[in-house]
């Protein structure tokens, strides 16, 4: 369909919104910060505002949940309780929420906003990346309502990162909103089968692809997130058209929305700096730089896989490196056993697209200089060999991007 065939005035939208929480006993710091970020931005919702919620043994009770919302002024116009399903989560639900919205009579004028509490599987320490990078996605959906609804007029749903991904044997689905916060145009979705839901716990997050069955009907606002096929095809941005990007810009962007002013323990692998640096990003953290060749910021001159520090570390930052490094996948092997529980490692590297590049100087490859491309799949699977649980691995333009903790 063209772009045009899909237009919809929303001059003035009605903003619903859909919220889920699992409201961990151990956890009230994180889901009660989530209500937090929601309220701060309450009054952009003028529509009907639905909270679900789970509970088992080892929640609050939904009375609990209700009350705190109360505390801090936000009233929910229907909240749904369900019994925990750990399999399903947030499916539980889902479907309810729809149905209260009163979805098969949307006008063209109604939007959603959909998401769920982050960080509640964590214990009382909500990770600070995730917390930061949570921060980052309740921005990027509700701090711009003017960019996310020009999107709208034209496309059928929007969100921050968008994700490809392989049909499974749960359900027919080929892309999804990473994250599962996304905006969608209630009219869209009630000409199709919107009760249809996998019976998985990503089951709310892969609804949008089985709802939206055109991705080239929705929008991606920042950057495609592939996963499972690992395809990188064009995206809809909502940046400004034409505006080229250095792969160096890729790499900082992506290490900008994790940066932090707390004081916390770096180790940089390749830390010599070339062509920048993304150490200003985390002005009060204490680093310690190795690299092969002496230079700027660098403390250590070594192979990194001969090297332990004397004490483990909350980062680990591998930052354009790996695509240089025949033994990349047991440089990751390593540094795994360097970062503390709750501790990341933040990778950015050449992907698939970029062209041969020295180490050196990041001029032409020197005679006998290794090269080679690292692509999504092959940093995921390493990761996660590796006991680390992936928060994020995408491609960006021609860098590919990862967190992951030790959790």
């Amino acid at each position: 369909m063209e772009k045009q065939e899909n237009h919809c005035d929303l001059q003035n939208p009605v903003r619903h919104l859909t919220f889920h929480v699992c409201p961990f006993a151990n956890s009230q710091n994180a889901w009660k910060w989530n209500f937090e970020q929601l309220q701060q931005r309450w009054q952009s919702f003028n529509g009907i505002k639905v909270l679900g919620i789970n509970v088992d043994a080892d929640t609050v009770s939904s009375d609990c949940v209700i009350e705190y919302c109360a505390s801090i002024n936000m009233h929910w116009d229907h909240v749904i309780v369900r019994r925990n399903n750990r399999a399903l989560g947030e499916v539980m639900t889902w479907l309810p929420s729809l149905e209260t919205l009163n979805v098969d009579h949307a006008g063209k004028n109604e939007i959603v906003f959909s998401a769920h509490a982050k960080g509640v599987k964590y214990g009382v320490d909500m990770p600070r990346l995730i917390r930061n990078w949570t921060g980052v996605m309740y921005s990027a959906n509700l701090d711009d309502l003017q960019t996310i609804e020009r999107s709208l007029e034209w496309f059928s749903a929007t969100g921050v990162m968008r994700a490809r991904s392989a049909r499974t044997r749960f359900c027919k689905f080929a892309w999804y909103y990473s994250g599962a916060f996304w905006w969608w145009r209630m009219a869209d979705v009630a000409v199709g089968d919107w009760r249809s839901i996998a019976q998985t716990y990503a089951g709310r997050e892969m609804w949008i692809g089985i709802s939206s069955k055109n991705m080239h009907q929705t929008a991606c606002s920042w950057t495609e997130h592939e996963v499972h096929i690992y395809l990188n095809t064009g995206r809809t941005s909502l940046s400004p058209v034409g505006r080229s990007i250095r792969m160096h810009d890729q790499a900082y962007n992506f290490f900008r929305q994790l940066a932090t002013e707390e004081s916390i323990s770096v180790v940089e692998i390749g830390s010599r700096n070339i062509n920048g640096t993304v150490r200003p990003l985390f002005p009060r953290s204490r680093w310690l730089g190795i690299d092969l060749h002496p230079g700027p910021d660098v403390d250590i001159v070594g192979d990194m896989l001969e090297f332990t520090p004397d004490d483990t570390v909350d980062m680990v930052v591998c930052c354009e490196v790996l695509e240089h490094a025949p033994k990349w996948r047991e440089m990751i092997a390593r540094a795994s056993n360097w970062i503390k529980w709750n501790g990341a490692i933040i990778i950015t590297c050449a992907g698939p697209g970029r062209l041969p590049h020295s180490h050196i100087d990041g001029c032409q490859l020197r005679p006998g200089e290794y090269y080679g491309n690292v692509t999504t799949q092959d940093l995921r699977t390493e990761l996660e060999l590796n006991g680390l649980q992936v928060v994020i691995c995408c491609q960006v333009g021609n860098d590919t991007q990862a967190m992951a903790l030790l959790i």
